[in-house]
């Protein structure tokens, strides 16, 4: 009898832990002749479902089913923890940067239309004459 807390809450077996929670669990030396039989049919089972579903895709699904198979490898608890924390970490760092450049864009627009108006002051200043500036000053400066 499995230990309290061991038992799978689908199909009632005790679920395996540790590095070996994704492979397929052999029966125990102490198995009966049944128990190995049962097990052992399980097996079958479970390989000709996934044959099944294998043959039923087509080329392409096939190929991607191949590449993700090849890609996602089983991993300890700890270790998706850690990947899903670096996954999260990246996307706030990405969010950050982009705030900052939207901060950035927002900054360098002010800055740039605010040159743009004093370069158009001073082009308007430029284009006055010296005798313009003469008359504009009061009359103590004449």
């Amino acid at each position: 009898m499995p230990e309290e807390g061991k038992r799978c809450r689908y199909h009632g077996g005790a679920t395996p832990k540790g590095k070996q929670w994704h492979r397929r669990q052999p029966p125990k030396k102490d198995a009966s002749e049944s128990q190995i039989r049962f097990k052992l049919k399980g097996f079958e089972i479970r390989d000709r479902k996934a044959e099944e579903r294998r043959a039923a895709m087509s080329p392409d699904e096939r190929a991607a089913h191949e590449q993700r198979r090849r890609a996602v490898q089983p991993k300890t608890a700890l270790a998706r923890y850690m990947e899903r924390q670096a996954r999260q970490a990246a996307v706030m760092l990405r969010e950050i940067k982009e705030a900052r450049s939207a901060a950035t864009s927002a900054e360098k627009d002010a800055l740039a239309a605010r040159i743009a108006e004093l370069e158009r002051r001073a082009a308007e200043l430029a284009d006055r004459t010296l005798e313009d500036t003469e008359n504009d000053l009061p009359e103590v400066f004449k």
